[in-house]
């Protein structure tokens, strides 16, 4: 049975939850990333999971009071931009933070599991996993002696990205003639006013559907959204 069949039982196990957090974006050499969860097994001793959805390789995952929220998505099309807040007791988080800007800029990976895949559970399957989610840290938003609170940020609603990263184009190919986007290797066509032309030294596409079909015959690699109003 598969975790998605599982979920949709009326009963299943605990869904576990469990954290990477990745500096290597605002520090170089060493260790950089830092695994915990707010769970432990059964018996008290510490969860280990895969190290990431391309290593299966067991890492364990340090238990840490943790409150996450807000990871919920919705069909309204709001990117969640959800909170999480971590034991700082002893000030062990403060330190780090203050040394690292608060820790703006590092990646945060939320994997989850049921419990009776995890090494130990019962049914041990390490390809067992709900779909990871990256957030950014965005800012601290709360820092005292018992906790630090985080927002985060996902990765498309970062400043001054966009989606799509592709302007859209009514009737402007937006790829390079001739290169790998556009494809076209035959013989010179056209101008850039799709005047024919045999001189390859004239031959330039001129960047329209009309340019494409003259070219191409069946499904078009035109690299405009012909069927977009026009944008600003």
């Amino acid at each position: 049975m598969t975790i998605e069949n599982d979920v949709q039982q009326t009963w299943h196990d605990a869904i576990v939850e469990m954290y990477e957090l990745d500096i290597s974006s605002i520090v170089s050499g060493g260790d950089t990333s830092f695994y915990f969860t707010a769970e432990t097994m059964r018996d008290d001793s510490k969860i280990r999971w895969r190290r990431s959805d391309s290593d299966a390789s067991l890492v364990t995952y340090e238990p840490l009071p943790i409150q996450a929220a807000g990871f919920d998505k919705s069909t309204k099309g709001q990117i969640p931009t959800p909170e999480l807040t971590v034991s700082n007791i002893f000030g062990t988080f403060s330190q780090v933070i203050n040394d690292l800007d608060d820790l703006v800029g590092a990646k945060v990976y939320r994997r989850r599991t049921l419990y009776k895949y995890l090494p130990g559970g019962g049914s041990t399957n390490l390809d067992s996993y709900f779909p990871t989610d990256l957030f950014y840290i965005e800012r601290k938003t709360a820092e005292t002696n018992l906790y630090v609170t985080f927002q985060l940020a996902s990765p498309i609603d970062l400043e001054g990205l966009r989606l799509p990263k592709r302007v859209i184009t009514q009737n402007y190919c937006v790829w390079k003639y001739r290169g790998a986007e556009c494809g076209y290797t035959g013989g010179p066509v056209a101008d850039s006013f799709d005047r024919p032309t045999s001189d390859p030294n004239v031959d330039q596409c001129g960047k329209q559907v009309s340019s494409c079909r003259l070219r191409f015959s069946g499904q078009l690699p035109f690299g405009g959204f012909p069927g977009a109003n026009l944008t600003r």
